[in-house]
Parts: structure tokens; C-alpha cells; sequence
């Protein structure tokens, strides 16, 4: 065999290895962007639940009730049917319903769908409070919630709605971000 011979036979040598390398590694690639793409499905559900979520000095902060949960693994996320939220730092506590809902960061966020009810009971002289909007996104350790839907409170007689909503319930404050109406009736 020449010179010449043998150069083409290494060459093509090096060719097919270097070709077999690159399909190796190509394979390995999918392999491992396969084991971090986990489907979105539930690995354990919970039928008829309450959650409570206890304060450093062992007092409730807020519990959380539904029809069922279903945790998924791939983003840690819980999807939740009928949701009831009860947040007990204030006196007297919130009722918080809603069609659905999502338990996002840990618990530290919840997502509650479609239409929300929210309702505080008289005290003090104060009359029953009533929410009525959509899509709240709650925030329990930071005691706020928001939308941006449309959004009406009642208490007795008065209402007031708008577009837009900051509630926060650690300084009892609500705020209305747009088209703002209300009606106020004076007492007698």
C-alpha cells in the first residue's frame, strides 16, 4: 500500500469516529433534556382537604378547603376544585371562595379562578363586608391580594366598584385602581 492509500483509509477512519462521536452525543443530549422535561401530570391528589397554615407564635394564619387537589411535580404547583380560603389574622376572619384555584412558590402564592366570593362578618358596629371579582391572586404570608378584573364591595347599604383591586388585609386597606364608582347612603 502507498502512502496515499493509507492517508485515505485514516482519514476516513477519523471521519466515521468523529461522525459516531457527534451521534453520541446527540443521543446523550435528548436523553438528558428528556429527564428534565417531566409531563405536566399529577403524582397524588386530595379529596376533601383542609390545610391550615400556623404563625410563629403557633396561632392559624389562614386554612385552605377544597373538593380536591392535585399536586404535579414537574413545577410544584397544586391545581385546586372549589377552593375555600379562611384568613384568620383578622378579626373578624375572611371566607374566600372560588371555582378553582393554583397553589403556586411553595404555597407562598394562590391563584383563585373564575368567579371569587370573599365575605368578612359584622363586628364592632360595622356591617357585613362582601367582594365580588375574578381571578385573585392572593399573596397569605404577605397578608395582599389583587386582580385585575372588575370588582364590587358591599357593606350594608353603601357599594363600591372599579376596575382593578389591592386588598390588604394586614392594614385593612382596599384599593380600587380604575372607573371607581360608589354609592354611599346616609343614615337617618
Amino acid at each position: 500500500m502507498n502512502r496515499l492509500n493509507l492517508l485515505l483509509i485514516l482519514i476516513a477512519v477519523l471521519l466515521v469516529a468523529a461522525y459516531a462521536g457527534w451521534l453520541l452525543e446527540t443521543f446523550r443530549g435528548e436523553t438528558r433534556q428528556g429527564e428534565q422535561a417531566r409531563p405536566h401530570v399529577p403524582d397524588y391528589f386530595l379529596e376533601r382537604f383542609a390545610i391550615t397554615v400556623y404563625g410563629p407564635d403557633g396561632r392559624p394564619r389562614h386554612t385552605l378547603r377544597g373538593e380536591r387537589g392535585e399536586h404535579f411535580a414537574d413545577d410544584g404547583s397544586i391545581e385546586l376544585v372549589q377552593p375555600r380560603l379562611t384568613v384568620r389574622e383578622t378579626a373578624p376572619p375572611w371566607q374566600v371562595q372560588a371555582e378553582h384555584g393554583r397553589i403556586l412558590q411553595g404555597g407562598d402564592r394562590i391563584d383563585l379562578g373564575g368567579p371569587v366570593s370573599a365575605r368578612r362578618a359584622a363586628h364592632d358596629g360595622q356591617p357585613v363586608l362582601h367582594l365580588q371579582t375574578r381571578d385573585l391572586r392572593v399573596w397569605p404570608p404577605q397578608r395582599r391580594a389583587e386582580t385585575t378584573a372588575a370588582a364590587v364591595l358591599t357593606a350594608g347599604p353603601h357599594r363600591l366598584s372599579g376596575t382593578g383591586m389591592r386588598l390588604d388585609w394586614g392594614h385593612q386597606r382596599l384599593v380600587l385602581l380604575a372607573n371607581v364608582e360608589s354609592r354611599y347612603v346616609p343614615t337617618p
